[in-house]
């Protein structure tokens, strides 16, 4: 799985109820690392029962954090749709985890922890790189999205 670290242009957090949007990627623009995502380039999203994708930690899914009290779990769930300008995303903070609670979501509001990333597989012919070097995306299988510390795009 690649990830791919925006930074959350219009990140909007909403109260104490752990809600925040904004957007996860964005279309037509290369990145610091050179790819661009096209529009409509998400083919498949991985989401839970209810149709929501999850939000990692900084695509912590394996414990890398397990010290500080996540435990490499899921901090929440995001409704995720296309739109022309890109990703874009409702979130919402699981608060009754200490962790989350108390070190992830005063960041946000605090706006130390701006930045948006995707977890993400290419699917078959879903990548081309042109002249110029750039990889161009447009076929996408989304796995997650993560709030992160610094934005590549």
């Amino acid at each position: 799985m690649e990830r791919k670290v925006f930074q959350s242009m219009d990140l909007k957090v909403e109260g104490a109820a752990g809600t925040f949007s904004g957007y996860a990627s964005i279309f037509e623009n290369v990145d610091l690392g050179g790819d661009v995502i096209r529009k409509q380039a998400f083919k498949e999203f991985v989401t839970n029962r209810d149709g929501m994708v999850k939000i990692l930690y900084s695509h912590d899914s394996g414990g890398m954090f397990g010290s500080s009290g996540s435990g490499g779990l899921p901090i929440g769930l995001a409704r995720v749709e296309q739109n022309a300008k890109g990703l874009k995303f409702q979130g919402e903070l699981v608060m009754e985890d200490p962790f989350v609670g108390q070190r992830v979501f005063p960041h946000l509001k605090a706006g130390s922890l701006d930045g948006m990333s995707i977890g993400y597989d290419i699917l078959p012919g879903g990548a081309n790189t042109l002249e110029n070097g750039t990889r161009e995306l447009t076929g996408l299988k989304l796995w997650e999205i993560s709030p992160v510390i610094w934005g590549m795009n």
